[in-house]
């Protein structure tokens, strides 16, 4: 999240390569193994897709580097192709569940002094101890993730994860 300035191996801006086009690749490559009748693709977004925007113009970000839009830009890349496949396989009527998940605000190792460093405006709250009122443990975090990849009650083109303070704490709808 926020990371500084780099490239994938092929040249990407490092936060689009990871957190969206591995991803897309990845579920073309293994599209047909997927069951179209019940399987499902999860899309791992984060609370940061809401204030992103894609960059048309530079997705690599390659003349003003700004390193939490790239990582906005890349969690709401990861939204539009949960959308985009579940209108591809809905249109197609297969019964494939196209959804996505987002952990909110968990108390990881991206809040340490050092990221915080990297990620501005978290350092604050994060040095003063007030973190703990806005995240929730990493286990709980994870909750909205393994209910969407397990749960049968989940709808294709639907979002998951925590719903109170900002989407960051509380229960998962």
């Amino acid at each position: 999240m926020a990371v500084p300035q780099g490239r994938t191996a092929q040249g990407f801006e490092k936060q689009w390569g990871v957190n969206y086009l591995a991803h897309f690749a990845l579920t073309q490559f293994i599209f047909d193994l997927i069951n179209k009748d019940s399987g499902r693709v999860v899309s791992l977004s984060s609370l940061a897709a809401h204030y992103g925007k894609i960059n048309w113009m530079d997705p690599n970000f390659s003349d003003d580097y700004q390193s939490m839009a790239a990582y906005q830009q890349s969690k709401l890349a990861m939204l539009m192709f949960s959308l985009a496949l579940h209108r591809r396989v809905h249109r197609v009527n297969y019964g494939l569940r196209s959804t996505a998940a987002h952990s909110s605000l968990s108390a990881t190792n991206l809040f340490t002094r050092r990221a915080c460093k990297v990620n501005g405006g978290l350092a604050r709250p994060a040095q003063n101890g007030l973190l703990p009122i806005f995240t929730q443990s990493p286990d709980k975090g994870a909750l909205p993730n393994l209910y969407t990849d397990n749960s049968h009650h989940t709808r294709s083109s639907d979002c998951y994860g925590l719903r109170r303070m900002l989407d960051s704490t509380g229960p998962l709808t």
